[in-house]
């Protein structure tokens, strides 16, 4: 009798990744400055020029530190094809993750894997997978580091516009860093920070207030905290180390990401108790990145290949003429809405409870 291949678990398989990654060099080893590095920004399709997501992130930040790539751009076998690029012959591909929706399994009874009952209609479940990516300096063919335009802004000035877009209240003095939701005038709290000349330089105070930062965006985004000393605040500490990270390849800002121990060691055990604990940690570092930065992406990765190289732009007929102007007036105004940009890319919303002060 043949032997039955025992199924893979990839949710397993990221969190084993994540967890010898913490325990060998913590974050601090994902934040590279560009002056180290060939080309600006998050790790993004090369193709589409998509950036990845959630985990993807951050394995494609883990990998390229172990193998020293320079390059943020990932490619497909069949995308580099494509574009005239050949991989070279012994290059190791990196898996990649993503959703794919599927039927969801039905019993003979009618019910679905988890025993409730459903009728006709096939019910979608999201289900992990993976496709394998080499790195743009594993492929001969494709331009590199001379083709990429370099960002123009300084980090400084991309900090002021964050800060004023999103308004919260800072008050400066002291000699500690911190946010407390129940403290201050503003929606969801207050964060303060030790003058700029206390800090070692300019890169050391746009860190510090970023992560505070992302600590205050629990408000907005509607974030449990909990006391200090549960897995909810090991859990918050960890997932505003990972927006840092994020935040630090956006703006080229080398932060000193702290790794604190404690967090660290109770975070490891929850990651080692429960597989799908970075998928969750790491979509809310990803939100609060999209939301601190003013934009929207949507929560599941898809298949690269399923993006073409070019978007093409929608096409929108405002040409309706109907009879009835009261009619017509309504159909401009809609339009006129859906036109405009919104401040960014999540509502503002209720502010939550209030907990105790998270720190650096």
């Amino acid at each position: 009798m043949s032997e039955i291949k025992k199924r893979r678990d990839l949710y397993q398989e990221v969190t084993d990744k994540i967890v010898k990654a913490i325990e060998t060099g913590g974050m601090a080893n994902w934040v590279r400055p560009w002056s180290d590095v060939n080309e600006p920004g998050l790790p993004k399709n090369g193709s589409s020029a998509r950036p990845y997501s959630g985990v993807n992130t951050a394995l494609l930040f883990i990998t390229a530190h172990e193998r020293g790539y320079g390059s943020t751009r990932w490619f497909t076998m069949k995308q580099a094809n494509e574009l005239g690029g050949r991989v070279r012959k012994g290059e190791k591909t990196t898996p990649v993750y993503f959703f794919k929706m599927l039927e969801s399994a039905k019993t003979d009874a009618g019910k679905d894997q988890k025993g409730k009952g459903n009728d006709d209609k096939p019910r979608m479940v999201p289900f992990l997978t993976e496709y394998r990516v080499f790195n743009a300096e594993q492929i001969d063919g494709l331009p590199l580091s001379e083709n990429i335009p370099q960002p123009e802004w300084s980090p400084n000035k991309a900090v002021q516009e964050i800060i004023a877009r999103l308004q919260p209240q800072i008050v400066h003095g002291g000699n500690r860093a911190y946010f407390s939701p129940s403290q201050g005038d503003g929606d969801y709290g207050l964060i303060k920070m030790p003058y700029r000349g206390a800090f070692n330089s300019e890169f050391d105070y746009l860190g510090t207030l970023l992560h505070e930062l992302g600590h205050w965006s629990s408000g907005p985004l509607k974030r449990q905290l909990g006391a200090r000393g549960t897995d909810d605040y090991a859990r918050e500490e960890i997932r505003v180390e990972l927006f840092s990270v994020l935040m630090a390849r956006e703006l080229n800002i080398p932060m000193s990401i702290e790794n604190h121990t404690v967090y660290m060691d109770s975070y490891i055990k929850m990651l080692k108790s429960d597989s799908r604990e970075i998928f969750r940690v790491a979509k809310d570092a990803q939100k609060i990145c999209d939301y601190v930065m003013g934009r929207f992406v949507p929560e599941m990765e898809v298949s690269p290949d399923a993006v073409p190289v070019v978007m093409p732009a929608p096409v929108i007929d405002t040409t309706v003429q109907p009879v009835n102007p009261v009619v017509k007036a309504l159909i401009a105004s809609s339009i006129k809405r859906a036109s405009r940009k919104p401040k960014s890319g999540y509502a503002q919303t209720e502010p939550t409870a209030a907990e105790p002060a998270l720190t650096m």
